[in-house]
């Protein structure tokens, strides 16, 4: 799978920082995302993703189980020799991307199915990368939703998402802040049905 365009996707979904990952989503969100052109955007993805990140290592250290690389033999997308490093459940990536999507699909309504989407997507990137197993993305995702349940309630986050919601209106009415249509249309092909699908039981 990693030699088709799904695969392809899966690699752009390497990079972890939060200007890469925002900068994933900028199709789903409908604006280029940046830390230079949505900076208020980026403060609250960051301190947001800080919490949930923070709750998915203490889950990773106390489960320790290795990759499934380092179990079944199979192609990866990504270092072997970095990935080793670290442990599989719950998958950091997922945990991150799914974080992006709830703060995202909180701060524009509109877009939540496309963002929701983008979210899925990038944490499913893991499993055709051969870094983690499919309980792996599942757990980071179900760990940023209950962690994120209680950051939505403090007042940070609602003057943050306050913020980021008055900015990205702005943006998205300005030409230069558009994505590129024919790429946001070949993304959106990709990510419209879960890689999941046929591998439950």
């Amino acid at each position: 799978m990693l030699h088709t365009p799904r695969g392809q996707l899966a690699t752009v979904d390497l990079p972890s920082s939060v200007p890469d990952v925002m900068k994933l989503f900028s199709c789903a969100a409908g604006v280029k995302l940046s830390p230079e052109a949505t900076p208020a955007t980026y403060r609250l993805l960051a301190n947001a993703n800080a919490d949930t990140a923070r709750s998915n290592n203490l889950a990773k250290d106390h489960w320790k189980r290795l990759r499934p690389f380092l179990v079944d033999k199979g192609p990866i997308c990504d270092s072997k020799d970095e990935l080793a490093k670290s442990y599989d459940y719950p998958s950091g990536h997922a945990t991150r991307g799914w974080t992006f999507g709830l703060v995202l699909a909180d701060a524009e309504h509109d877009r939540a199915t496309p963002i929701q989407m983008r979210a899925r997507a990038y944490g499913e990137s893991r499993i055709v990368c051969g870094a983690h197993n499919m309980s792996a993305i599942e757990a980071g995702r179900l760990g940023a939703t209950v962690t994120l349940e209680t950051v939505r309630q403090t007042p940070a986050y609602q003057a943050d998402l306050e913020a980021a919601r008055t900015e990205l209106k702005a943006a998205r009415a300005n030409p230069a802040l558009a994505p590129e249509a024919g790429a946001c249309s070949a993304e959106a092909g990709l990510v419209a049905k879960s890689v999941l699908v046929g591998l439950r039981r």
